[in-house]
């Protein structure tokens, strides 16, 4: 063997740490697709993270919308509560009225027979 193909020989087999321009490539490339990986999940993360923020924010005005409804829920039933006392009452008066006009015979006055009392 002559010396040429020593030299030959002895650089084919060389460890991968001789070999730095395509040990370079390999790092790049491989770098690159870190920086993809990471760039892909922090973006994942984000995304997510505004999810969350908005969803809770969603949450939040679900909830004040619901307890002003109930709030109005209950001045509402407070309302009918009333206004089915006000029928009452005045279904009462004219139940009083019709009684005393049958039952008793008495008849509502004439102009002139009503008199106010101060």
């Amino acid at each position: 063997m002559t010396r040429a193909s020593l030299g030959l020989l002895h650089l084919a087999h060389a460890p991968a740490r001789f070999h730095t321009a395509s040990m370079a490539w390999t790092d790049l490339r491989e770098r690159k697709a870190l920086i993809r990986w990471g760039l892909v999940f922090a973006v994942g993360f984000a995304l997510v993270g505004a999810l969350h923020v908005w969803l809770r924010l969603q949450v939040l005005d679900t909830r004040y919308r619901l307890g002003a409804a109930q709030k109005a829920w209950a001045r509402l039933d407070a309302e009918h509560d009333a206004l089915v006392a006000e029928l009452a009452r005045i279904e009462e008066a004219q139940s009083i009225e019709a009684m005393a006009l049958a039952r008793l015979g008495l008849k509502r006055p004439d102009s002139g027979q009503e008199v106010l009392l101060p």
